[in-house]
């Protein structure tokens, strides 16, 4: 990683509510092993216990001393983040826990966008899984004994999608394993002979089947990313 993309990465993690600015300290010595040089950076890269105003100040003034390009949208920067976290984990620099708790996060910050909302599922469902309130809710899939990996396939799902440019539309749509057709799913009202008399279930838009994998699953996202690019490489 160079100067200018670990400074995107430090500046996507500091729109995060639990940044600590003793990061930015590790920034100014990353900078100075590449071989990067100012009178900023120098004094930042020894404020392991000063203010973070005096850090925020030196940092500013060190983007600005090397003529580094912070010129992003929030949501590029705090992605170009969420993009570090999940390739440290495939690397295994983190453990799959502590990148969950990153994309945590990130999915709080960015106000549970549906690029991130998985995560924050995966955890809620480990929380059932833990204290045994009831089974998993969005994750049937995951299990005690799975958890490391099932979290693993998450962050190889998610950088798929990035690779792909797969945007929130596509993200609420689903696979019947009926007609396999993927489209938006749509609310069914159906009937028993037992209370409650209806309830409501998701449905495929073209044959009505409610056997359907919905994008925010990993069977449903596996099945749509591999239709895609079944349909872009016959193109």
């Amino acid at each position: 990683m160079n100067l200018q993309e670990e400074t995107y990465r430090i500046l996507g993690q500091r729109l995060l509510d639990e940044f600590d600015s003793i990061k930015l300290v590790g920034w100014a010595v990353n900078a100075m092993k590449m071989g990067c040089d100012s009178e900023s950076l120098v004094i930042l890269a020894g404020l392991d216990y000063e203010s973070t105003e005096e850090r925020e100040e030196y940092f500013w003034k060190s983007i600005k001393e090397l003529n580094l390009d912070i010129q992003k949208e929030e949501s590029e920067l705090i992605n170009y983040y969420a993009n570090h976290v999940a390739r440290e984990v495939l690397n295994r620099s983190i453990s799959p826990l502590s990148g969950l708790k990153k994309m945590n996060a990130v999915c709080r910050t960015t106000e549970y966008d549906s690029k991130y909302i998985q995560f924050y599922e995966i955890s809620e469902d480990l929380d059932y899984l833990n204290y045994g309130s009831h089974p998993p809710i969005y994750n049937q899939g995951i299990t005690k004994e799975n958890t490391e990996q099932f979290i693993i396939r998450e962050f190889e799902l998610f950088l798929e999608c990035e690779e792909l440019g797969i945007d929130h539309e596509t993200r609420e749509m689903a696979f019947c394993n009926n007609c396999k057709k993927i489209t938006t799913p749509e609310l069914k009202t159906k009937y028993q002979l037992k209370r409650p008399f209806t309830y409501q279930v998701f449905v495929c838009q073209n044959c009505h089947s409610n056997k359907i994998d919905s994008f925010a699953s990993q069977a449903g996202k596996e099945k749509i990313l591999n239709r895609i690019k079944l349909t872009q490489h016959e193109t």
